[in-house]
């Protein structure tokens, strides 16, 4: 190798090595620049996860194993209770014997009702046939009323003694014919209301109007202008009246 050869290597060797230098120092200077980034270790693989796995998985066969245990501790706690003893069987007649009893009683209500329904269709037609009647009662009250006034005594003259009013055959007549009609519809449940004197009573009068005066307390009938009437008990017709009031 000659010297030129020498001169040549040394050349090359002195501007790799200037090469390798820029590079080191490029590379520094970028590490610099930029930003620390801490480096994340990686976490160690763990054998924490299997395990809770396992646990999920055989909790509810532990839970079951608990609750069977408790419950057979119950079970041995629990005094034993005996087997109450069967009833003997009803015998055939026994049956038989019940059915007829419930049918026996069954006839005895169907017979009460039906005789009780009975009466009260009777009742019933009776309160329409007798309604239609009491317009006949009326005028025979009426009648009577104005016969007593007509067939009235007269008036006896000064220094005689009154003398008593004659019978009249017609008024005798007429009450002969209503108490006849009274004492037959009696019979079927009717009744006149006695009102003259008595309270008044909105379940059996109808007030028509009200007439102040001292001859009866207050609030009591002081009038009838029409007679009422009840059936069985129970008002078929109220009666007419006129009702006192005080005197102010």
């Amino acid at each position: 190798m000659n010297s030129d050869d020498l001169k040549n290597v040394s050349a090359d060797d002195t501007t790799t090595t200037e090469n390798v230098v820029v590079e080191e120092q490029t590379i520094e200077n970028t590490v610099a620049a930029e930003p620390a980034v801490e480096e994340e270790t990686p976490a160690a693989p763990t054998e924490e996860t299997p395990v809770e796995e396992t646990t999920a998985e055989e909790a509810p066969a532990e839970e079951a194993a608990t609750e069977s245990t408790e419950e057979a501790a119950a079970a041995a706690e629990e005094p034993e209770v005996e087997p109450a003893e069967e009833a003997p069987a009803q015998s055939e007649a026994d049956i038989y014997r019940e059915r007829l009893m419930r049918l026996q009683a069954d006839f005895d209500n169907y017979r009460k009702r039906m005789a009780r329904d009975k009466a009260d269709m009777i009742k019933s037609a009776n309160a329409e046939l007798l309604s239609a009647m009491l317009p006949a009662l009326d005028h025979i009250d009426s009648a009577l009323a104005s016969l007593e006034k007509t067939v009235a005594a007269p008036a006896p003259a000064e220094g005689e003694e009154a003398k008593p009013a004659e019978p009249n055959p017609y008024i005798e007549g007429f009450k002969l014919i209503q108490n006849e009609l009274l004492r037959g519809l009696d019979k079927f449940g009717l009744k006149p209301v006695e009102s003259l004197g008595k309270p008044f009573d909105v379940e059996y009068h109808e007030a028509l109007s009200k007439m102040p005066t001292d001859s009866v307390p207050p609030e009591h009938v002081l009038f009838e202008v029409r007679k009422g009437y009840t059936l069985n008990g129970k008002v078929l017709r109220a009666a007419q009246v006129i009702v006192s009031v005080p005197v102010e």
